[in-house]
Protein backbone atom coordinates (compact mmCIF):
# COMPACT_ATOMS: atom_id res chain seq x y z
CA UNK A 1 0.00 0.00 0.00
CA UNK A 2 1.52 3.41 -0.92
CA UNK A 3 0.74 6.14 1.96
CA UNK A 4 -0.05 9.34 0.03
CA UNK A 5 -0.41 11.54 3.27
CA UNK A 6 1.83 12.48 5.96
CA UNK A 7 1.25 14.64 9.36
CA UNK A 8 4.48 17.34 9.65
CA UNK A 9 4.92 18.44 13.12
CA UNK A 10 7.15 21.04 12.82
CA UNK A 11 10.38 21.89 11.68
CA UNK A 12 14.33 23.04 12.57
CA UNK A 13 16.54 25.14 9.90
CA UNK A 14 19.70 22.85 10.43
CA UNK A 15 20.34 19.43 11.79
CA UNK A 16 23.48 17.59 12.92
CA UNK A 17 22.49 14.62 15.00
CA UNK A 18 21.05 11.48 14.16
CA UNK A 19 18.03 11.09 16.35
CA UNK A 20 16.12 15.10 17.30
CA UNK A 21 13.90 15.16 19.91
CA UNK A 22 9.94 16.07 18.95
CA UNK A 23 10.30 18.97 21.34
CA UNK A 24 13.09 20.65 19.57
CA UNK A 25 10.75 20.83 16.51
CA UNK A 26 9.88 24.78 15.74
CA UNK A 27 6.40 25.51 14.90
CA UNK A 28 5.09 25.83 11.44
CA UNK A 29 3.84 29.21 12.35
CA UNK A 30 7.09 30.43 12.37
CA UNK A 31 8.25 28.59 8.76
CA UNK A 32 6.82 31.94 6.64
CA UNK A 33 9.16 34.02 8.99
CA UNK A 34 12.12 32.02 8.36
CA UNK A 35 11.77 31.25 4.65
CA UNK A 36 13.67 34.50 3.08
CA UNK A 37 15.69 35.67 0.77
CA UNK A 38 14.89 32.53 -1.43
CA UNK A 39 15.09 30.07 1.67
CA UNK A 40 17.72 30.89 3.72
CA UNK A 41 16.71 31.95 7.40
CA UNK A 42 17.72 35.89 7.51
CA UNK A 43 14.68 37.11 8.84
CA UNK A 44 15.36 39.68 11.47
CA UNK A 45 15.60 38.16 14.25
CA UNK A 46 12.84 40.31 15.89
CA UNK A 47 10.39 38.51 14.24
CA UNK A 48 10.81 35.10 15.47
CA UNK A 49 9.68 33.85 19.01
CA UNK A 50 12.01 33.59 21.58
CA UNK A 51 11.63 30.16 22.24
CA UNK A 52 12.76 29.23 18.88
CA UNK A 53 15.56 31.09 18.66
CA UNK A 54 16.53 29.93 21.99
CA UNK A 55 16.54 26.17 20.64
CA UNK A 56 18.91 27.28 17.20
CA UNK A 57 20.87 29.24 19.49
CA UNK A 58 22.00 26.05 21.32
CA UNK A 59 21.74 23.73 18.92
CA UNK A 60 24.62 25.41 17.20
CA UNK A 61 27.09 24.54 20.35
CA UNK A 62 26.47 20.88 18.85
CA UNK A 63 29.21 21.24 16.18
CA UNK A 64 31.96 21.97 18.89
CA UNK A 65 31.30 18.64 20.78
CA UNK A 66 27.94 19.42 22.84
CA UNK A 67 24.57 17.08 22.36
CA UNK A 68 21.26 17.71 23.44
CA UNK A 69 20.06 16.56 26.32
CA UNK A 70 16.08 16.11 26.26
CA UNK A 71 15.94 15.65 29.95
CA UNK A 72 19.07 16.51 31.44
CA UNK A 73 19.90 13.21 32.73
CA UNK A 74 17.73 14.08 35.73
CA UNK A 75 16.53 10.77 37.99
CA UNK A 76 13.70 10.92 40.50
CA UNK A 77 16.60 10.51 43.39
CA UNK A 78 18.18 13.53 42.20
CA UNK A 79 15.47 15.61 42.61
CA UNK A 80 14.37 13.98 46.28
CA UNK A 81 15.45 16.65 49.38
CA UNK A 82 17.87 13.81 50.33
CA UNK A 83 20.21 14.93 47.34
CA UNK A 84 23.47 16.82 48.03
CA UNK A 85 24.01 19.92 45.92
CA UNK A 86 24.97 23.36 46.20
CA UNK A 87 22.87 26.61 44.10
CA UNK A 88 23.76 30.22 43.85
CA UNK A 89 20.79 32.20 41.90
CA UNK A 90 21.62 35.21 40.57
CA UNK A 91 17.82 36.38 39.75
CA UNK A 92 14.90 38.25 40.89
CA UNK A 93 11.63 36.54 41.43
CA UNK A 94 9.63 38.91 39.72
CA UNK A 95 12.23 38.39 36.51
CA UNK A 96 10.74 34.89 36.04
CA UNK A 97 7.45 33.44 34.44
CA UNK A 98 4.44 33.45 36.95
CA UNK A 99 4.35 34.48 40.79
CA UNK A 100 6.98 31.85 41.79
CA UNK A 101 10.12 32.64 44.16
CA UNK A 102 13.60 31.66 41.73
CA UNK A 103 13.89 28.44 43.24
CA UNK A 104 10.08 26.94 43.03
CA UNK A 105 10.26 27.93 39.65
CA UNK A 106 13.37 25.58 38.59
CA UNK A 107 11.88 22.90 41.04
CA UNK A 108 9.18 22.94 38.17
CA UNK A 109 11.28 23.11 36.12
CA UNK A 110 13.24 20.29 36.59
CA UNK A 111 10.46 18.02 37.55
CA UNK A 112 9.24 18.27 34.08
CA UNK A 113 12.88 16.87 32.69
CA UNK A 114 11.89 13.91 34.40
CA UNK A 115 8.06 13.33 34.16
CA UNK A 116 7.98 15.20 30.75
CA UNK A 117 10.95 15.64 29.22
CA UNK A 118 9.43 16.62 25.86
CA UNK A 119 7.10 18.94 27.00
CA UNK A 120 8.27 22.76 25.55
CA UNK A 121 7.73 24.48 28.75
CA UNK A 122 11.40 22.67 29.93
CA UNK A 123 13.17 24.68 27.47
CA UNK A 124 16.12 23.74 25.51
CA UNK A 125 18.96 21.61 26.87
CA UNK A 126 22.46 21.13 26.04
CA UNK A 127 25.46 18.70 27.49
CA UNK A 128 28.52 18.15 27.36
CA UNK A 129 31.71 15.83 28.59
CA UNK A 130 34.33 17.90 30.13
CA UNK A 131 36.63 15.52 31.59
CA UNK A 132 39.06 16.36 29.59
CA UNK A 133 39.65 19.46 30.32
CA UNK A 134 39.53 18.70 34.69
CA UNK A 135 42.38 16.08 34.52
CA UNK A 136 40.33 13.12 33.55
CA UNK A 137 37.59 13.81 36.52
CA UNK A 138 34.16 12.09 34.90
CA UNK A 139 33.00 15.89 34.67
CA UNK A 140 29.82 16.91 32.75
CA UNK A 141 27.94 20.04 32.23
CA UNK A 142 24.88 20.83 31.56
CA UNK A 143 23.08 24.09 30.11
CA UNK A 144 19.46 24.45 30.16
CA UNK A 145 17.43 27.56 29.36
CA UNK A 146 13.97 28.66 29.67
CA UNK A 147 12.14 31.95 27.87
CA UNK A 148 11.48 34.16 30.98
CA UNK A 149 9.59 37.80 31.18
CA UNK A 150 9.81 40.55 28.81
CA UNK A 151 11.73 38.72 26.43
CA UNK A 152 14.27 37.23 28.61
CA UNK A 153 15.13 33.54 29.18
CA UNK A 154 16.66 32.18 32.59
CA UNK A 155 19.52 30.07 32.73
CA UNK A 156 20.70 27.36 34.48
CA UNK A 157 24.00 26.26 34.28
CA UNK A 158 24.56 22.33 35.81
CA UNK A 159 27.60 20.44 36.97
CA UNK A 160 27.22 16.77 37.49
CA UNK A 161 29.58 13.46 37.88
CA UNK A 162 29.07 11.51 34.46
CA UNK A 163 29.25 8.32 37.21
CA UNK A 164 26.57 6.44 38.55
CA UNK A 165 26.39 6.98 42.63
CA UNK A 166 29.58 8.93 42.33
CA UNK A 167 29.59 12.27 44.08
CA UNK A 168 31.99 15.30 43.14
CA UNK A 169 35.07 16.03 44.22
CA UNK A 170 35.13 19.25 46.44
CA UNK A 171 36.29 22.34 45.42
CA UNK A 172 35.04 22.42 41.72
CA UNK A 173 33.75 25.86 40.94
CA UNK A 174 31.26 26.97 38.40
CA UNK A 175 31.23 30.34 37.61
CA UNK A 176 28.95 32.71 35.37
CA UNK A 177 31.32 35.78 33.74
CA UNK A 178 30.00 38.82 32.19
CA UNK A 179 31.37 40.29 28.63
CA UNK A 180 33.42 42.36 30.40
CA UNK A 181 35.08 39.18 32.27
CA UNK A 182 33.69 39.89 35.84
CA UNK A 183 32.16 37.29 37.50
CA UNK A 184 28.25 37.57 38.23
CA UNK A 185 27.40 34.14 40.17
CA UNK A 186 29.22 31.64 41.62
CA UNK A 187 29.27 27.76 43.40
CA UNK A 188 31.82 25.60 44.67
CA UNK A 189 31.09 22.03 45.64
CA UNK A 190 31.92 21.32 49.61
CA UNK A 191 34.25 18.80 51.18
CA UNK A 192 31.58 17.71 53.67
CA UNK A 193 28.99 16.93 52.68
CA UNK A 194 29.94 16.06 48.86
CA UNK A 195 27.79 17.10 46.26
CA UNK A 196 25.80 15.09 43.51
CA UNK A 197 25.74 18.38 42.02
CA UNK A 198 26.33 22.03 41.96
CA UNK A 199 24.59 24.73 39.39
CA UNK A 200 24.12 28.64 39.10
CA UNK A 201 20.84 30.28 37.59
CA UNK A 202 20.70 33.68 36.06
CA UNK A 203 18.58 35.99 34.03
CA UNK A 204 20.09 36.86 30.65
CA UNK A 205 18.82 39.43 27.81
CA UNK A 206 19.40 38.90 24.64
CA UNK A 207 21.67 41.32 23.74
CA UNK A 208 23.80 39.75 26.86
CA UNK A 209 27.01 37.37 26.04
CA UNK A 210 28.42 35.46 28.81
CA UNK A 211 30.76 32.88 29.84
CA UNK A 212 30.27 29.73 31.93
CA UNK A 213 33.54 28.53 33.55
CA UNK A 214 34.11 25.14 35.35
CA UNK A 215 37.83 25.20 37.29
CA UNK A 216 38.98 22.30 39.51
CA UNK A 217 42.81 23.01 41.22
CA UNK A 218 44.87 24.17 38.11
CA UNK A 219 42.35 22.74 35.44
CA UNK A 220 39.57 24.75 33.68
CA UNK A 221 36.65 24.82 30.95
CA UNK A 222 35.49 27.80 29.37
CA UNK A 223 32.61 28.16 26.87
CA UNK A 224 31.12 31.43 25.51
CA UNK A 225 27.40 31.85 24.71
CA UNK A 226 27.53 34.64 22.16
CA UNK A 227 24.26 37.10 22.73
CA UNK A 228 21.45 36.39 20.58
CA UNK A 229 20.90 39.24 18.72
CA UNK A 230 24.41 38.97 17.38
CA UNK A 231 24.15 35.31 16.82
CA UNK A 232 23.39 34.90 13.07
CA UNK A 233 19.76 32.92 12.10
Amino acid sequence: ETNTEATVLGFVSEVSVEHLPLSYLRSLDDLIDVVWDNGSVKQPDSKRSLTSRIRVWLERKIASGWQLAPGLGLTTLELSADVGYRSESHLRDHEIVGNDSADIFWRKIENLWVTDPQNPSGGSRIEKDISEYLGGQPIGLKIAVVESKNENFAIQARVFSRENNIQLPCSIQLRGITANGDCFSQVESRVTPLDDYIRICFIAEPQESFQIEVTWNNYKFVESFPSLESSPF
